[in-house]
């Protein structure tokens, strides 16, 4: 797929749904979609986390990509602006622990709790490796079929079932391992509010 034609083509097959086309469009622009990311980013984690982000919200946004008369340039548009979002989030989540810990609100305590849990399910998916990982977030966050995930990925539907039951295994392992750890920190910080 070199010339803008066949590209066009190729976005077409994907707004359709064709698995096919986006497992080609995956393999053309992953590479590109990565660098530029950990370029802005610096960190191979979450240039991969952008990376992914990105191929999930283009499946589930398929229906516009017809529209699109540069995709290379509009990708790395998408790429840019993804990355100083993660950035100032990032950014942001600092800051506010920062300004959590001068508060003596009990909503705060709740709110630290409910990011806890929140930032445990993250890690817990991030420590997957990365065919788990994918095939998680491809089912759980666009929806998609687990025979358009096989196709997609180029693999079998038991090889993508098999990766499916050993995600949520390790999910729910590492849940289970970092409860106390959820439950300590909220202890602490109940203390931390009672007393100053």
């Amino acid at each position: 797929m070199n010339s803008a034609y066949d590209e066009k083509v190729l976005l077409l097959h994907v707004a359709d749904g064709d698995s096919h086309a986006f497992r080609q469009l995956y393999d053309q622009y992953h590479q590109k979609v990565f660098s530029f990311a950990f370029y802005l980013t610096r960190s191979s984690f979450d240039a991969e986390e952008i990376t992914q982000e990105i191929f999930i919200r283009i499946w589930k946004y398929r229906s516009q990509l017809p529209g699109i008369e540069n995709f290379e340039a509009w990708l790395k548009t998408i790429v840019r602006n993804r990355a100083f979002t993660w950035l100032q989030k990032v950014s942001q989540q600092k800051n506010a622990a920062k300004k959590l810990y001068g508060q003596k609100v009990s909503a705060s305590y709740n709110l630290v709790l409910d990011r806890e849990m929140e930032n445990a399910m993250d890690r817990a998916v991030s420590q997957l490796p990365n065919q788990q990982k994918l095939v998680f977030l491809l089912s759980r966050q666009t929806g998609m079929k687990q025979k358009d995930i096989a196709q997609v990925l180029g693999v079998t539907l038991s090889t993508v079932k098999n990766h499916m039951k050993a995600a949520l295994q390790s999910i729910r392992i590492f849940l289970h391992n970092h409860t106390d750890t959820i439950i300590i920190t909220g202890i602490f910080l109940q203390l931390f509010f009672w007393f100053n």
